[in-house]
């Protein structure tokens, strides 16, 4: 088992909760410039 401490456990969640909102960016980027 690896052991993590709390701050580096909140650190993880908080660069994946970045990178969502990064990807989500991307996603509404396409949609609004290639309109249907």
């Amino acid at each position: 088992l690896i052991v993590l401490s709390s701050s580096e456990i909140m650190m993880a969640i908080e660069s994946t909760q970045k990178l969502e909102r990064y990807y989500n960016n991307l996603l509404l980027i396409k949609i609004y410039t290639h309109p249907r």
